[in-house]
Parts: structure tokens; sequence; C-alpha cells
């Protein structure tokens, strides 16, 4: 007869004898370990254990990943449809074609090679950007291959075009659709971004600002004053009161410059800064359109800076007599008789040079 069972997980009753059931094993942290290990071993392409030589990386991996990311057929580009490019290693050359390149629009967005599971990604790197400056070249005006990547399998890593090292790493267990670096991926190379055409932001030129010699200043303040003269048909002396007052903006504009957070330690330290923050770069002065500077700038003169300078005025006082006081709170009619005595002495002090 056979034993009967126990449905309530209690004690059996087998033979006349009463067997208690065995209590449930709590888990341990090497249990904990090993489900870590088994879950590690799997993304959301594929098991680590097929991934063994190129052809499985770029079987098992890139192509899943490829179609992930959105791109159509048509868009995706095998190795045997791509045309072998010579590329440079030091003094030697060689050709070479990724194993896909990505096409939108007609223009190649980014190129992805794939690699045997023990070789280093960084090794072959060279391969892939010759291959997509390869392709910048047969554009004009214009760079659509913007990203080139190698992976292993067990690590991806994505360079810009005209950049040696990675802006973007990452490892086998990072390809889950809640990992961070994986979504920052998908936003980088999906399919959308690459239709549409990364429109970087081109470098602002830039500038050093030096020290003139005094005969370059004496030569500039001259051509100046002379074009000033010729172009507002003034006598010299009014001409002059002109000039004075471009040079006194000018001054003040570098004063800016030079007590700014970010420009004032580039330019202690030599170094150089974005043109477009040059109100009056030295071309500006003898442009011969200056004559459409002077007006905005004598406007400048008899607004802008007489409130400037009473604003200076009252931060002297308030640091020196009065904490309390505060600019803001200055009614308009102190600081338009303000402005008028600063605009009276600027004018007497320019009337008397």
């Amino acid at each position: 007869m056979a034993s009967p069972t126990c449905p309530t997980g209690g004690g059996c009753i087998a033979g006349g004898e009463v067997k208690a059931a065995t209590p449930p094993q709590r888990r341990t942290l090497f249990d904990y370990v090993e489900q870590a290990e088994r879950e590690a071993v799997r993304n959301k392409y594929c098991d680590r254990a097929v991934l063994k030589d190129e052809a499985s990386v770029e079987e098992f991996f890139v192509s899943r990943l490829l179609k992930d990311l959105g791109y159509e057929d048509a868009e995706i580009r095998p190795k045997n449809t791509l045309q072998e490019i010579a590329i440079s290693r030091g003094r030697k050359k060689e050709n070479f074609r990724p194993d896909y390149a990505i096409v939108a629009r007609d223009k190649p967005r980014w190129v992805v090679d794939a690699k045997a599971t023990d070789e280093d990604v960084d090794d072959w790197s060279y391969q892939t950007a010759g291959y997509a400056h390869g392709l910048n070249q047969q554009f004009s005006g214009e760079n659509p291959c913007q990203y080139h990547v190698v992976t292993n399998g067990y690590m991806l890593k994505v360079y810009r075009w005209d950049e040696a090292e990675a802006i973007s790493e990452l490892e086998f267990d990072n390809f889950v659709d809640d990992d961070p670096k994986f979504v920052a991926l998908r936003s980088l190379l999906g399919a959308p971004m690459a239709r549409r055409g990364w429109k970087l932001k081109t470098a602002s030129p830039v500038v050093k600002l030096r020290k003139p010699t005094v005969e370059e200043v004496k030569r500039a303040f001259s051509s100046c004053h002379q074009l000033i003269w010729k172009a507002e048909k003034m006598n010299p002396q009014p001409a002059f009161v002109e000039f004075v007052k471009i040079m006194f903006v000018k001054l003040l504009e570098d004063k800016k410059l030079h007590d700014d957070a970010t420009l004032g330690p580039l330019i202690v330290e030599n170094k150089a800064i974005p043109k477009d923050r040059l109100v009056f770069p030295q071309h500006g002065l003898m442009h011969a359109k200056l004559k459409a500077l002077i007006i905005p700038l004598t406007a400048s003169c008899s607004r802008r800076l007489p409130r400037y300078f009473t604003m200076q005025l009252y931060a002297v006082k308030r640091s020196r007599s009065s904490p309390q006081m505060n600019v803001s709170n200055c009614t308009k009619e102190q600081l338009s008789r303000s402005s008028q005595s600063w605009n009276y002495s600027i004018c007497s002090a320019l009337t008397k040079t």
C-alpha cells in the first residue's frame, strides 16, 4: 500500500510513523553570485558562449544590434557591397572594407567592424577610422560619416571619425534595454539620428590677444582718425572727439574681456579666446565702412556709458558709506540726473582735448 502524501506540508504519516517535512533551504551569497553569473552570460542579443570568432560576433551580435537600432535592410550595407579603400598605418597601406556601413539618404553615416573575441578593439580602430575618412573625402564640403565602431562582442567602442579616443565604451552585459550606456548608444547611433544626420557645431574661430608696440598703436590711431575725418567730412577737432569716443568704448569692451571669469584667465595665460567675443578686432578699426560704427557708438556714449558710470558711482558709494544702497533701487530721476552730469563731464573733457 502506498504511503499517503502530505498536502499540508506538515508531518506525514507513513507506516505508522510521523516524519517532519524538510524545511526550505535559505539562499546563500554564493547562490546569488551563481545566479548573477548565469544572467551575465546573455544580453538581449545572444549568449556569451556563442561568440567565438569574427563570424559569430558579426552574425549573432552586430547584425542583431543594427536591426534593433531601427535600420531598414536597405540602410545596412554588408561588406560584399562596399568598396575597398586604401588606408594607412604608418608608412604601410592596406585595402580595407568594414563588415557594415550604415547608409541613410544616400550618404554613409557610420561604419562598424567585428573582430574575434580575443582581439583588442583598440588595435583595429585605425581600420574603421581610415575607412570613415576615405568615405568623407568623397564628399565636398561635408563629412557625412561621423562615427566608426569596432567590437569583439565582449567590448564595443564608438569613435568620432576624426578623433583617436573612443567616446563610448560598452561591455557585453551593457546591452540590455534599461542600461544607461545602451540608452545613450541608441540615442547616438539609432536610425532616427542617422537619417537626419548629425549637425555638429563647428568650432568658433579663435584669436590670441597681444600687447601691441607703440608704433603699431600710433599707426592704428592715425589711420582710424584719418578715416573718420574723411568719412564724416569733419574738421580735425570734431573728428578727434569722435575718435576718442570710439577708443573709449574699445577700452571699456577690452576691460570686460579681462574681467570675464572665463576669458580673463585665458588672456592672462596668453591662450586663444573665441573671436566672436571681440567687439573691436583690429581690422574693425581700419574697415572702410567704419562710418557705420560711428552713429551707434556715439549713441552708446550718450546713453549706455553714462548709465554704466552711474552704476559704478553708486557701487563705490555703497561700499564706502552706505552698504544698504542698491543701484537697482535708484529712481529714474536719480539715474537721469547722474547720467546728464556724466555726459556733460565727458563732453567737456573731450572738447578741451
